[in-house]
């Protein structure tokens, strides 16, 4: 009998380990209103900056830079929220989502890995600068400036836009092999 109630009790733990723990999922970090730099706790709500597995979303009133090369899971820029890249690279893992500014920075590049990129709002990659793909969707329903020299690189993507703006300045233009969509 005693060792009936230990093979039980040592079963309910496990079951209640497997239940109660919780699993690798990501956690939303939310920015605060501020002007500030990503890796800066007063930039987020709680004081907690994003891990690379976490979902950010930047707020309206928002101005966060960049004040390294990040990585995060899914990125929501919020109406008249406002992300720089600051000469620092992005990377999105999961899903992006632009409903306010994204603009490149100086020596910034952007990179979407097998990700669906949706811009509602304004994306600006500026002169020169990277704006890859290694696969996925890209859907333009906002602005996208593309500056003079950009490094727009891409494996096998679906790139759709409406009627919305793509403006190629100063004689810009790049190479996009293998889309559907134009």
């Amino acid at each position: 009998m005693k060792k009936t109630c230990s093979t039980l009790s040592g079963v309910l733990t496990i079951l209640l380990f497997l239940f109660t723990v919780p699993f690798a999922n990501a956690t939303t970090r939310t920015s605060n209103a501020v002007i500030g730099l990503w890796n800066v706790t007063g930039s987020w709500a709680l004081g907690v900056v994003p891990l690379s597995t976490d979902d950010v979303t930047i707020v309206a009133g928002a101005n966060i830079s960049l004040a390294g090369n990040t990585t995060c899971a899914n990125l929501t820029i919020n109406s008249s929220g406002t992300l720089t890249g600051a000469g620092k690279t992005l990377t999105v893992t999961v899903t992006f989502n632009n409903y306010g500014t994204f603009t490149s920075g100086s020596g910034n590049a952007m990179t979407f890995s097998a990700v669906p990129c949706y811009n509602y709002g304004t994306i600006a990659v500026v002169v020169g600068k990277n704006f890859s793909f290694t696969s996925g969707s890209f859907t333009n329903e906002g602005t996208l400036t593309i500056g003079s020299s950009p490094n727009f690189s891409t494996a096998t993507f679906d790139f759709q836009t409406y009627p919305n703006i793509i403006v190629f300045s100063n004689s810009s233009s790049f190479n996009l092999p293998d889309i559907r969509g134009i």
